[in-house]
C-alpha cells in the first residue's frame, strides 16, 4: 500500500483559511501465498462437479427419448392390434348373420364329399388300432418282468 499526505505549510487550528490538504493514495491487494492456487483447484473442481452433472443430465435425456421411444411403438402395436381385431370381429359378425338369415338345407361335414350318413369309401368312425406296449389293458409293469 502507498500514500501520500499533502498539506500546507502553515497548518493551525486558529488559521480558519487553511482546512484543506490533498491526499493521494494508492493500494495493492497481495495475495497471500498458495491462495491463489487454492482457488484455481476450487475452480476446477466446481468444473469437473458440473461436468458430472451434465453427463448425468445427458442420461436422463437418453432414458427419457427410450422410454418414450417405446411406449410410442408399444401404443402404435397396440392401435394395430385393435384395428385387426374390429375388423375380425366384424368378419365374424356378418358371417354369423349370414348364417342367421339363411340356414343350411343339410348339416354340413368338415370333410368334403361325407355327408351325416355317408363318408365316401370310409368308416364314419376308425377302429382304433392300438399294438404293442401301448395298448389298452396292458400296463408297464406288464413289460418288466
Amino acid at each position: 500500500m502507498f500514500g501520500l499526505t499533502v498539506g500546507p505549510g502553515t497548518i493551525a487550528p486558529d488559521d480558519k483559511g487553511t482546512e484543506f490538504a490533498y491526499r493521494l493514495e494508492a493500494s495493492q491487494k497481495y495475495p497471500w501465498p498458495g491462495k491463489l492456487k487454492l482457488r484455481g483447484e476450487n475452480a476446477l473442481a466446481e468444473a469437473r462437479a458440473a461436468s458430472g452433472d451434465v453427463d448425468d443430465m445427458r442420461l436422463q435425456l437418453v432414458e427419457s427419448a427410450k422410454t418414450a421411444f417405446y411406449d410410442y411403438y408399444l401404443v402404435a402395436r397396440a392401435l394395430a392390434v385393435n384395428e385387426e381385431t374390429l375388423q375380425r370381429l366384424g368378419e365374424f359378425r356378418k358371417d354369423a348373420e349370414a348364417l342367421y338369415r339363411t340356414p343350411p338345407k343339410e348339416p354340413q361335414s368338415v370333410v368334403p364329399g361325407c355327408g351325416p350318413d355317408r363318408c365316401g369309401d370310409r368308416p364314419a368312425t376308425p377302429a382304433p388300432t392300438h399294438t404293442g406296449a401301448d395298448a389298452p389293458g396292458r400296463h408297464r409293469a406288464d413289460h418288466t418282468r
